[in-house]
């Protein structure tokens, strides 16, 4: 069991780099060409793209580790893990 979660975690934490990457490399033709932003400049845009990408990468696994975590009856834990991580990107904007 602890082979197959560690083959499956580097598979899950592969594809998150392989969006990262592919989010990056293709920021300047999605700022360019797919985003209308008619008050920002491409520059602006490009590099709200790309930190995108980066924050897609790290929330990409977060799907597996909460699976798990339910799978194995932690819900304690996934709850905690849930409300830390909904503390962290907590924005004053929402009120």
């Amino acid at each position: 069991m602890r082979d197959l979660v560690r083959t499956l975690e580097i598979i899950y934490w592969a594809i998150a780099i392989l969006i990262c990457v592919t989010v990056i490399s293709l920021a300047p033709f999605i700022a360019d060409y797919w985003i209308k932003a008619e008050n920002l400049s491409v520059d602006t845009v490009q590099q709200s793209v790309v930190l995108l990408g980066i924050a897609i990468a790290f929330r990409w696994p977060l799907g597996f580790y909460s699976g798990g975590l339910i799978g194995l009856q932690r819900q304690v834990l996934y709850i905690s893990q849930r409300s830390g991580n909904g503390t962290l990107s907590f924005d004053r904007a929402d009120f």
